[in-house]
């Protein structure tokens, strides 16, 4: 599915994780609009590389502090 970038949407989610069945390369777990950001231009908004970036870098902090412990 593809839309036109328009409209900015905030997604409310309780996990992310890497997903070979989805293009994007993402499952988001559990999301749900949170609001719809009349303030933002498409051009603000994250993208799905962002979150990929975000998710990843999340992955390998959580691994560091969890080998400190």
């Amino acid at each position: 599915m593809s839309v036109r970038p328009e409209l900015v949407v905030e997604i409310a989610l309780d996990g992310v994780q890497a997903s070979t069945r989805y293009r994007g390369g993402v499952a988001l777990r559990f999301a749900r609009v949170k609001r719809y950001r009349q303030d933002k231009t498409a051009e603000d908004a994250d993208t799905v590389d962002d979150l990929s970036r975000a998710s990843r870098r999340a992955a390998v902090a959580t691994r560091s502090t969890a080998s400190i412990e």
